[in-house]
């Protein structure tokens, strides 16, 4: 059940993982379960592991935007009206160590230290491989965060902006990648079963229609059913046929995709990530957590 669209990551460098663990302990005059960072109270996480999830992808964003103590009054005060109200979700299916290193991350992107940050993201990468953990994460955007994301987006620094893009790495959501990939135009991949397909082609339409459309409700369902048919329509080709009508099929990959500017694009991304921050449940105790711990 977990979003499927891109995260930000860090770009990290080749080498061992060192998994630093962040102990758990009740201290006197501290809240149970806290953590403890540079001598300094970590705000206990929540117990779920939907809401903890879902605070650690509130907190990446912030961290990867280096957001500053005026950036989190900010949000706080001025943002918080478009946050959506919490629903019942699935119970989350994730092991021990799963949670753990969820936990760890939590805190330290709370505390900031990127070598940590590094270290518990690629650890909770594999795990995430491995295990195969079932979070009902996923945060639907309000209507008032997609009015309030391009205002949020104002008041950081281009040069933050510019290294929040860079933490993407080749993961960059480019819609024109997006469906030569899906479509298998790059030579690369396996022809996915019908049942895989419903996924894929749901997922890619999807990120091509908001890459490419911004927050506009209305556009992005125009691209989104564009993108759908062009998808099946390549699905349903045969290989012969694929060779055959490539340059065609790449034609009209970009009639869809070329309307936006790349300019467009890294807008509609950044916009869209700030949307999902301002919307998700866990906001308020997430920045709450990074500010008690900066004014500690």
């Amino acid at each position: 059940m977990h979003s499927c669209r891109i995260v930000p990551r860090l770009v990290l460098a080749l080498g061992a993982l060192i998994v630093l663990a962040v102990a758990l302990v009740a201290d006197s005059g501290s809240l149970a379960g806290a953590a403890r960072a540079d001598d300094k109270v970590i705000a206990a996480p929540p117990a779920d592991v939907n809401a903890l999830s879902m605070e650690v992808a509130v907190l990446r964003t912030l961290f990867l935007l280096k957001a500053a103590p005026h950036h989190l009054e900010k949000i706080r005060t001025q943002f918080k009206d478009g946050v959506m109200k919490p629903r019942k979700r699935e119970v989350a299916d994730a092991g021990p160590e799963y949670k753990k290193a969820l936990t760890d991350l939590r805190a330290a992107l709370i505390a900031g230290d990127e070598d940590r940050v590094n270290d518990l993201s690629d650890q909770l990468e594999e795990l995430a491989k491995d295990d195969e953990p079932d979070v009902d994460d996923a945060v639907e955007i309000s209507e008032e965060a997609r009015k309030l994301a391009p205002k949020l987006l104002t008041a950081f620094d281009a040069n933050l902006v510019v290294g929040y893009l860079a933490s993407y790495g080749k993961d960059f959501p480019v819609p024109y990648r997006m469906m030569v990939k899906a479509m298998r135009l790059d030579g690369k991949g396996k022809k996915p079963t019908a049942e895989q397909w419903k996924e894929v082609r749901t997922n890619v339409a999807n990120d091509v229609a908001w890459s490419v459309a911004g927050l506009d409700l209305k556009e992005q369902a125009k691209i989104r059913d564009e993108a759908l048919k062009l998808l099946d329509r390549a699905y349903g080709l045969s290989s012969d046929d694929m060779v055959k009508q490539q340059a065609e099929l790449k034609a009209a990959i970009h009639k869809i995709t070329g309307k936006a500017t790349p300019l467009d694009v890294i807008k509609h991304v950044l916009e869209q990530d700030l949307a999902e921050m301002i919307s998700n449940p866990r906001l308020l105790p997430a920045v709450e957590a990074r500010l008690q711990y900066l004014k500690k």
